[in-house]
């Protein structure tokens, strides 16, 4: 199964629901046929496809494209991109939340600009994003940063999924993220962020207290990272740089897992945790098909799985790798992505013990 366009957006929530948004007006079923119309370029699936209705009523629904998505838990989720009316200037939104029965919409901004967002994540705490945004309007709110300089370079927002509002006066990262950044938080009240860019530069932002500090142990330069939650409740995380696993112990970076030999992390690398065997895998991006895990009970070094467990393509940026853990079977959910101008929909899953 899969959809009929690209896909630009994975996650899924702690009920093993997986959320996919990108630029398809369609899901697709076993055989490769049109199972039903997706004219919001949003579909989740367990055990089957769910879809949900147009966005901007009037919409041509090749004008909806999401490029991130977050899941929230009980069916509900938000997602950025881009949905609107050519013919009605004031019919667009950049910031989408289903609610369970419908569509609440505002719009995120960079000057006159719809802002870019790169990376958005959903914590108890609320959600969470880093990009180019300096003014954001969502139902009843409407909030302009009080430092612009600063936030046009690296703001960093919060949107309390409670409090159905948004928290204002946060600063972000010191440094704007570039290419192989990466993002995830912590049980520990923690977020931390790899800068990329070929920068050796990581934060840690202390949700209780809305601070950022830098962050050590990281000391070669950063292209291309990927990051989970992991054994204990702790972030763990691969990089082109120091290719060791490390896990970020809430105060820096340290090294407690072997280095990836024998393959390249490149754009597009993407890891997930199996909590089930204690078990990390790893899709290195860069267009390769290879599969990696590691699990300290099993060896003490990277085992490259055979050619048959290979992903059926080359995984590229966007793809997303996700642990879903089930009643009858754990499993592994991956787009294929794609480079600029492709238009790969490829959408597989592999079972897990």
């Amino acid at each position: 199964c899969g959809v009929s366009g690209e896909v630009w957006g994975i996650d899924v929530d702690d009920d093993g629901e997986v959320y996919v948004t990108g630029s398809f007006t369609s899901t697709l079923n076993s055989s490769g046929n049109i199972d039903q119309a997706a004219p919001a370029g949003v579909a989740s699936y367990d055990s089957g496809w769910t879809t949900y209705p147009v966005v901007i009523d009037g919409d041509p629904w090749y004008y909806a494209t999401g490029y991130n998505i977050a899941a929230v838990g009980a069916g509900r989720f938000y997602a950025a991109g881009s949905w609107n009316d050519p013919f009605d200037v004031n019919g667009e939104a950049q910031l989408i939340y289903w609610n369970g029965d419908s569509w609440e919409k505002g719009n995120l901004y960079d000057g006159s600009n719809a802002a870019n967002i790169w990376i958005m994540e959903a914590s108890p705490q609320g959600l969470f994003f880093s990009g180019n945004i300096d003014r954001m309007e969502f139902g009843d709110v409407s909030l302009t940063t009080s430092s612009y300089g600063f936030m046009l370079q690296s703001p960093f927002e919060v949107y309390s999924t409670t409090l159905n509002a948004w928290h204002t006066g946060l600063v972000g990262p010191p440094l704007p993220l570039g290419d192989g950044a990466s993002m995830a938080g912590d049980d520990y009240g923690n977020l931390v962020v790899l800068a990329g860019d070929d920068r050796t530069d990581s934060f840690k932002y202390d949700i209780a207290t809305g601070e950022w500090s830098r962050v050590t142990g990281m000391n070669d330069p950063v292209n291309a990272s990927a990051m989970t939650k992991g054994e204990d409740g702790y972030v763990y995380a691969v990089t082109d740089g120091p290719s060791s696993l490390y896990r970020f112990t809430g105060h820096w970076w340290e090294a407690v897992g072997p280095a990836i030999n024998g393959v390249t992390l490149d754009d597009g690398v993407t890891m997930a945790y199996d909590s089930h065997f204690g078990t990390y895998y790893v899709l290195p991006g860069g267009n390769s098909n290879v599969m990696l895990r590691y699990n300290p009970a099993w060896g003490s070094s990277w085992e490259t799985l055979p050619v048959d467990r290979n992903t059926p393509s080359g995984v590229r940026p966007g793809a997303g790798l996700v642990f879903v853990e089930g009643e009858d079977e754990n499993r592994l959910y991956t787009a294929q992505g794609n480079y600029d101008g492709g238009l790969s929909t490829e959408f597989w899953m592999y079972p897990l013990p």
